[in-house]
């Protein structure tokens, strides 16, 4: 099994950073290395429901970035 996660600009389309995994491994883990990684600071993060965790959210704000998890109704 091979994943890639990609973090880009939305509006440039720019891959800012991105991860590449041969193993089975959580969203969670693969996204709080690349915002660990991250270095642009006030930007806003979305992510499903299975990133709403306020570990998650404390990652992300440490690492200047605004993160929405949107929940399924």
């Amino acid at each position: 099994m091979t994943k890639a996660d990609l973090f880009i600009d939305v509006k440039t389309q720019i891959i800012l950073n991105f991860s590449l995994v041969t193993h089975r491994e959580h969203d969670v883990k693969v996204a709080e290395r690349i915002f660990k990684r991250n270095k642009i600071k006030d930007i806003f993060g979305v992510g499903d429901g299975a990133y709403d965790s306020e570990h998650f959210h404390e990652i992300a704000r440490e690492n200047g970035i605004i993160f929405y998890a949107l929940l399924e109704r």
